[in-house]
């Protein structure tokens, strides 16, 4: 479901990746409602497939019911792009390496404008302008121009940390803001999100028992904040929030960090696609584990190392 710019960017991004991009360009003028852009180079959609990806469930990522309890892609109910294109103007590029030619598609409120050849590089690239243009309702609802550009920079700079294999681009009305290494070094991609200041107060994150495997790094008291915006979780290369593991590092500190204070992290966990259930919340942004507190337990052993 659109909610704001920031919920488009997701969508094109987790896409993006799940294409095997290397390379990530997020564009956006005025907050993301007037003009926003993600352009990559993965696989592309083959021609024939184009205007069918915009239908209302239509997705590659899964074929059987069953695939639902081990998802293995960021996306998988293909609602993004039919959502998207009912609320804005929508222009998508794209090319696979085995076609000939790209393949161009313009859509306004989910109406067809125009689909046909065009000259493109292997990759995709989506334009979307005026969101909300035929939901005026909707539209004001939305904050300001730079409160919607601060929310697709939060989510950006949480994916730039969950792949760091990955470079990625983000420029606000011309200014650069992100520019990722994509080199697989998590160290560069924390540099790039919060500065060199602070490198010196990391520790490494290195656990596993067979069962759950966690990596990433962890601040020490120093980098502590009163609150949890610089805690940053994935499960499987997802973000996600919770507020249990939240605790469970925080546990570790015992008496070391203030009363208000909390620990900055970031930090991976890799389980087996079915000891966590993805299918949760629309958004994607909850899991829910199968066996929580041996993972709860874990969390905390490997912030005491």
């Amino acid at each position: 479901m659109v909610e704001r710019p920031a919920s488009i960017i997701k969508e094109l991004v987790e896409n993006a990746i799940d294409a095997g991009s290397s390379t990530i360009t997020v564009e956006i003028q005025g907050g993301g409602i007037d003009y926003l852009r993600v352009s990559d180079n993965g696989g592309g959609i083959p021609a024939q497939d184009v205007p069918t990806a915009f239908f209302r469930h239509a997705t590659s990522k899964i074929s059987t019911a069953e695939d639902l309890t081990r998802i293995h892609t960021l996306g998988f109910r293909g609602e993004a792009l039919s959502s998207i294109a009912a609320v804005a103007r929508v222009r998508l590029v794209t090319r696979t390496r085995d076609d000939e030619a790209g393949t161009a598609i313009e859509i306004e409120g989910a109406e067809v404008k125009a689909c046909g050849p065009a000259a493109w590089a292997e990759g995709t690239s989506v334009e979307v302008r005026d969101v909300f243009f035929n939901v005026p309702a909707r539209r004001k609802f939305l904050k300001t121009s730079r409160a919607e550009a601060a929310a697709i920079g939060d989510f950006l700079s949480r994916v730039i940390l969950a792949n760091p294999t990955v470079s990625f681009r983000f420029l606000n009305s011309g200014k650069m803001i992100y520019q990722s290494a994509g080199d697989g070094e998590l160290k560069n991609a924390i540099y790039c999100v919060y500065g060199s200041e602070v490198l010196t107060h990391l520790k490494p994150l290195l656990f596993e028992d067979g069962r759950v495997k966690i990596s990433g790094y962890l601040g020490t008291e120093q980098l502590a904040r009163p609150n949890r915006l610089q805690q940053s979780l994935f499960v499987n290369g997802r973000y996600i929030h919770s507020q249990k593991i939240s605790f469970a590092a925080q546990r570790a500190f015992e008496t070391r960090l203030m009363s208000g204070k909390f620990p900055f992290y970031v930090m991976n966990l890799q389980l087996p696609w079915d000891a966590v259930d993805v299918n949760v919340h629309p958004q994607k942004m909850e899991v829910r584990f199968h066996e929580e507190e041996t993972i709860l337990r874990a969390v905390t052993v490997a912030c005491r190392m």
